[in-house]
């Protein structure tokens, strides 16, 4: 068999077409289109595709399953924008499915997500229903402009209070604080002493419960001992008690004239209590008295003669 051979020129223009293939696939496929992978086209009208670009993902439950191929204007004069997208071949979705636009990160990078329907199956240059999501610079818009009135009306209220609290209120706050926190101290040791003594104070409230237990139990008794004290003041209240102060009154003046006499020396309770001499003669027989029995007690043989037979007569000489 005889070989084919390939001149110089043929080599080279086989590299050239590889090689323009090669660009051409490597192109597309930066552009997120796969020549070699088999896809369907749809097609989705908007009123606005902002942030959109050929080559933004589409989406299926959060799963990529193509791209955006093209952009450009209806056909139909509606003003709308048409954006042409491919999706896999094995994926089949509902011709009234929803090819919503919306922002794929908070970059506000922007992809196509495909909300599946129920309907009949779409077939490949289907044209299917364009939603846009709100942008989320659009949501937080509303927020922010709330957000700026709020801090208006915080430094609105910040510069009253500004004016209002001048030094003199300054430093009275300061003092009403110092002494909230001496309270809050003399409370927090209260507290503490409360605690330490809260044995002592069940024994008490314990006492306290036996002492009205045995006041409940003891009620007759004391019931009747209330109707004694109720009699005894009737009888009180019956006796003569004013002639019973005359007499005391009387009594109590005889007594201040007895004193009166002593005070001035009258009578022998009187000089007792006035003249010396008669303290000082009644001390020294005491203290005779207290010798003479101290003597008698050493020395019984000179005051006493006992004998059992009777005292010897003495021999006459």
């Amino acid at each position: 068999m005889k070989k084919i051979k390939l001149t110089r020129e043929l080599k080279i223009a086989l590299i050239f077409i590889f090689a323009l293939f090669v660009f051409v696939w490597g192109f597309n496929y930066l552009k997120g289109r796969d020549l070699l992978q088999k896809t369907r086209k749809f097609y989705a009208d908007y009123e606005n595709v902002s942030g959109l670009m050929a080559a933004n993902p589409v989406l299926y439950n959060g799963f990529r399953i193509g791209i955006v191929t093209d952009m450009f204007f209806a056909d139909d004069n509606s003003g709308k924008v048409r954006v042409e997208f491919t999706i896999d071949k094995d994926l089949d979705i509902q011709k009234n499915s929803v090819a919503r636009i919306i922002s794929s990160d908070l970059l506000g990078s922007k992809a196509i997500q495909i909300v599946p329907g129920d309907g009949s199956l779409a077939k490949s240059g289907d044209i299917l229903i364009g939603e846009t999501q709100g942008d989320l610079l659009d949501d937080i818009a509303p927020i922010a402009e709330k957000a700026e009135s709020v801090l208006e009306k915080i430094d609105s209220i910040v510069l009253a209070v500004n004016n209002v609290l001048n030094v003199e209120t300054q430093n009275n706050i300061i003092e009403s604080i110092e002494s909230l926190s001496s309270t809050l101290a003399s409370i927090n040791g209260t507290l503490t002493a409360v605690e330490k003594e809260k044995k002592a104070l069940a024994d008490i409230i314990k006492n306290v419960n036996s002492i009205t237990e045995n006041i409940t139990q003891n009620n007759v008794r004391i019931d009747n001992a209330i109707k004694n004290f109720s009699n005894i003041s009737d009888t009180i209240a019956n006796a003569k008690i004013a002639e019973t102060i005359n007499n005391l009154s009387e009594t109590f003046n005889e007594l201040t004239a007895t004193l009166n006499k002593v005070n001035n020396g009258e009578g022998t309770l009187g000089q007792f209590a006035s003249n010396d001499s008669l303290y000082l003669h009644l001390q020294n027989a005491s203290e005779n008295l207290e010798l003479l029995l101290k003597d008698l007690k050493e020395n019984p043989k000179r005051y006493v003669h006992f004998s059992l037979f009777g005292r010897k007569e003495k021999k006459n000489k």
